[in-house]
């Protein structure tokens, strides 16, 4: 019973007119001018840094207890 008053609510909804927007609100989005980019080609690659020497050398846990053994 209550399936077939489902299936008719939904046929109704079906068969009724759908409203339409005269006109799409969202078009006006692709209307709009984009700013032009200049494209940048990097012919030579960066100049590379130096590294940080000060570092402490620490092992990870795993090689910790190797060295223990």
């Amino acid at each position: 019973m209550e399936k077939q008053r489902m299936k008719d609510l939904q046929s109704v909804r079906k068969s009724e007119e759908r409203l339409t927007l005269p006109k799409d609100p969202t078009h006006a989005v692709f209307d709009t001018p984009v700013s032009e980019k200049t494209s940048l080609i990097q012919l030579e690659p960066p100049v590379e840094q130096p590294r940080n020497t000060n570092r402490k050398k620490r092992l990870f846990k795993r090689q910790r207890i190797k060295l223990r053994r």
